[in-house]
């Protein structure tokens, strides 16, 4: 008994047949192939034994759906004595080849829009694609082998094995260590130490941060992955308090999934804008809370929703 049947057009058909007794067939049917197929047409089984003039797919629509219903189209009416038959792949039950063909006939064709030209391609029985300009003389349709992407390595200068070259691709992890600064730069003092896991971004910030002014408050800047309670993980930043009232604070995140936060001391007043590069407001969509510490109040303010954003400038004004 037939357990499955698949087919493949090539343009000929590829038939993998699977019985219940675990026998496999792979058979590859080609226009004027004598075959012998055993197949089944309204519940009942036929057979039929001749040439294979066409193998072809036919375009159906039903209910506003398209669909496509290849075909073989066996004659077996004058040297079988039989019946020409149009026989879908689903129908077939056995199969078997009693002559092939040294070649495809129904090959398929190419243009070439820019000259003009015209390619037939096909597939022979020893699975070797082909192709020809004048349908006489068939060439195998490969080209040549390239480099490896270890032979481009080596041709732009790498030296070593192909085994140190692929050790070369691996990711290497390294674990986070704090870092101490070494000399007074921006926002950073000697001796300072920036903790490990701080992003590039914040590091970079507080050295274009201005130096220690005459009149200096703290303000807190960064990203949380949940709706921040405190100051925990957010960058201190010394500013001028006079520039500060007068200017605001302009500052770029990089978030992924993550809340965006800016905190400050609630006695310098609530915020009246959040600006982003476009000119657009974004307060209304920031939610504020108070947090203390101390004798310290603040205002901690962050966006209503995680945000998956990079270098992306807002300034925050008083």
């Amino acid at each position: 008994m037939l357990l499955d049947s698949r087919y493949t057009i090539i343009p000929s058909i590829v038939f993998s047949l699977v019985y219940d007794n675990g026998t496999r067939k792979t058979i590859t049917v080609k226009t004027k192939d004598k075959v012998k197929c055993v197949y089944k047409k309204n519940g009942e089984k036929f057979s039929i034994t001749g040439i294979v003039n066409k193998i072809g797919c036919n375009f159906n629509s039903s209910l506003g759906a398209v669909g496509t219903t290849a075909y073989m189209q066996i004659d077996g009416s004058c040297e079988c004595r039989g019946r020409v038959e149009y026989i879908q792949p689903s129908q077939v039950l056995n199969l078997e080849i009693l002559e092939t063909t040294n070649m495809l006939l129904n090959a398929v064709c190419s243009v070439d829009p820019e000259n003009q030209r015209i390619t037939l391609i096909r597939h022979n029985e020893a699975g070797v694609f082909q192709y020809s300009l004048d349908g006489i003389t068939w060439k195998a349709a490969t080209g040549a082998q390239g480099m490896s992407a270890y032979e481009c390595a080596v041709k732009l200068g790498f030296e070593g094995s192909e085994e140190e070259w692929l050790e070369s691709l691996e990711v290497k992890c390294y674990t986070p260590i704090d870092i101490t600064v070494e000399c007074d730069v921006g926002g950073y003092s000697a001796g300072d130490v920036i903790p490990a896991g701080t992003y590039i971004i914040d590091i970079i910030n507080h050295i274009l941060s201005p130096g220690t002014p005459s009149i200096v408050n703290n303000v807190y800047l960064g990203v949380s992955d949940d709706v921040p309670v405190d100051l925990t993980g957010l960058t201190p930043h010394e500013v001028n308090l006079d520039d500060l009232l007068a200017n605001g604070i302009g500052y770029r995140f990089t978030a992924h999934n993550q809340y965006l936060v800016y905190a400050y001391k609630k006695s310098i007043g609530e915020l009246t804008s959040i600006k982003d590069m476009n000119g657009f407001e974004n307060l209304p969509s920031w939610l504020c809370k108070t947090y203390t510490t101390g004798d310290d109040e603040y205002y901690i303010y962050y966006t209503d929703e995680s945000k998956t954003i990079c270098c992306f400038p807002l300034t925050f004004r008083y």
